[in-house]
């Protein structure tokens, strides 16, 4: 797992009138632990009613990053769905696919350095979107649950993961803390984007990219071009394919890292490059695959 920097911790909170403000509660805790180590830990709340609102100050979290060179950890507390993604507070909306064309931004901004925790429910299935056509990361690193969580389970998990966090400055029992924490349904999980990239990738060669595969989309092409009286022949179609699938480890890498426009990026990834690059070689050799 690479390593990310973080300035402030930005609390959004969308939550109505009738509910326990659990983001309040966290900016009193976070601030209160801070002042009792001694940390300089940032910490602000921002309470928005709709999509909109998240959107403008995203905006502006962005100009900040891009301008002063701030890294926020986004903590999001408000309702979430599997299938429609974020709840604002006056009712609407929005899907996975919208706040992550948001925090994919930031991300750039960050130099890919942008952690996200959903304090909702059904928070990871953010996580589909760190695969989204594998074209750029929209987050280094997402935190959230799969399932329902209840107002109780947020505050116990939180407060512990924040004190490890801002006291001790210890990201990993931080973590083991948060993933020790029993929920009434499913679990608190943590996905960074180095591991899901290469889970994505590995799934999709053996799904994809198998000699059956390929075979069959190649007939496909030529029974098409055929129709169009434009003759290329089976070894030239699958050679095309080929040339195409080299680029996982390299080219595709680069971009959805950002080291592309970020070339200080390259070091801090090379280990998951390195990995991911063994692991499409020992696919490649077994015959099994256009590689």
């Amino acid at each position: 797992m690479s390593s990310f920097d973080v300035t402030k911790l930005v609390i959004f909170q969308s939550l109505e009138s009738h509910e326990i403000k659990t983001g309040d509660d966290l900016l009193k805790y976070v601030e209160n632990e801070a002042s009792c180590s001694n940390s300089t830990f940032p910490v602000e709340l921002v309470n928005i009613e709709n999509f909109l609102q998240f959107e403008i100050q995203m905006r502006n979290l962005l100009k900040q990053a891009s301008e002063q060179g701030i890294v926020p950890l986004l903590h999001i507390e408000c309702h979430g769905n599997k299938e429609d993604g974020l709840e604002f507070s006056n009712g609407s909306t929005t899907s996975w696919s919208d706040v992550a064309a948001l925090t994919a931004d930031l991300n750039a901004a960050t130099h890919c350095n942008l952690f996200v925790v959903f304090s909702c429910c059904y928070g990871a299935h953010f996580l589909m979107q760190l695969s989204s056509h594998l074209k750029r990361a929209p987050a280094l690193g997402v935190l959230g649950p799969f399932e329902t969580v209840y107002p109780d389970e947020i505050r116990k998990a939180m407060f512990g993961f924040y004190k490890s966090l801002v006291a001790d400055n210890d990201f990993a029992n931080a973590v083991t803390h948060l993933k020790n924490q029993n929920l009434s349904s499913g679990y608190w999980h943590l996905e960074m984007a180095e591991e899901w990239y290469e889970m994505t990738v590995l799934s999709m060669i053996k799904n994809e990219y198998s000699n059956d595969v390929f075979e069959q989309r190649a007939r496909e092409i030529f029974k098409q071009n055929k129709k169009r009286s434009q003759y290329i022949s089976l070894g030239n179609i699958k050679r095309y394919f080929k040339a195409k699938n080299h680029d996982l480890y390299g080219t595709d890498f680069d971009t959805y890292f950002f080291i592309d426009k970020n070339p200080e990026n390259r070091s801090r990834f090379e280990g998951s490059r390195l990995r991911l690059k063994n692991k499409i070689c020992a696919l490649k050799v077994t015959g099994q695959y256009l590689l």
